[in-house]
């Protein structure tokens, strides 16, 4: 069974949804060419993100800083989040090196909350020992299909580092070749080959391409206005941003939101 469906049939058991913090890429290339779940798509997590950018930058700090931290320790933890809501965190492990989170959520934590949209409650937490057990193992077989990855799927170091950069970086709008050259030792001749060995496409083509991945994932699980995402996603303007997404998609970033949620809801 592939990962994603194990990702379903784990949430229908549960009554939950799961989402994934993916530090080293591995869990992306996991889930192979289908779109892991980086956001909670849960409805209440989408309200409160849309509710207004003061919101949205709320949920994007509750879930890193004093989380990743945590995470270290090893061991599963429950967390309130800014919100009201609560969930619990899973740290993923691959040899021993911390690959990810796995987010298990959200449910009700009791505590009234002004954020909460006219839809029906989410559920009640179940047993908490029902939570960390089928949780951890779930997080432990996921540790288990990460330490295969090599050999499935094999991956130079420096690709990998490449790949870490750009995720860590992609967002500061300010950022170069060199900036790639300097973290890697190398000169920037050089690394604008590696990166043209791998894939074909150059800094400037590469760097968009995860803008424009970000941007696609806020535009689907928020109802943040176009200029606030471009801040978001490292581009100097929502000029830009159209630019960028005419030209990979043929649309509007408006156009496109409203395009995929009306197919969704199609579903």
């Amino acid at each position: 069974m592939d990962f994603l469906k194990q990702i379903a049939m784990f949430e229908r058991k549960l009554n939950c949804r799961l989402c994934f913090h993916d530090f080293s890429g591995e869990l992306t290339a996991l889930a192979g060419r289908e779109a892991l779940p980086l956001h909670h798509t849960n409805p209440y997590c989408e309200a409160v993100r849309s509710f207004s950018p003061e919101r949205y930058a709320e949920c994007l700090k509750c879930d890193t800083g004093r989380v990743v931290e945590l995470l270290r320790n090893g061991f599963p933890f429950c967390k309130k989040c800014h919100a009201g809501f609560q969930e619990y965190v899973f740290p993923l492990f691959k040899f021993r090196r911390l690959a990810g989170a796995m987010f298990l959520g959200i449910f009700r934590s009791g505590e009234k909350t002004e954020w909460v949209p006219p839809l029906r409650p989410p559920p009640g937490t179940p047993e908490e020992e029902e939570l960390l057990f089928f949780g951890k193992l779930f997080a432990d077989s996921i540790g288990k299909e990460l330490e295969r990855l090599p050999e499935n799927c094999p991956r130079g170091k420096r690709r990998e580092q490449i790949h870490l950069w750009f995720v860590h970086n992609f967002r500061k709008p300010d950022v170069s070749l060199g900036d790639l050259a300097a973290n890697l030792g190398l000169s920037e001749s050089r690394t604008g080959q590696l990166l043209r060995e791998d894939g074909g496409a150059a800094f400037p083509e590469r760097l968009r391409g995860y803008r424009l991945q970000c941007a696609k994932e806020i535009l689907l699980n928020s109802a943040l206005p176009v200029n606030r995402i471009a801040e978001l996603c490292g581009f100097r303007s929502a000029n830009y941003l159209h630019r960028s997404f005419r030209r990979a998609e043929g649309s509007t970033p408006e156009a496109w939101r409203t395009e995929m949620k009306k197919k969704a809801a199609e579903l």
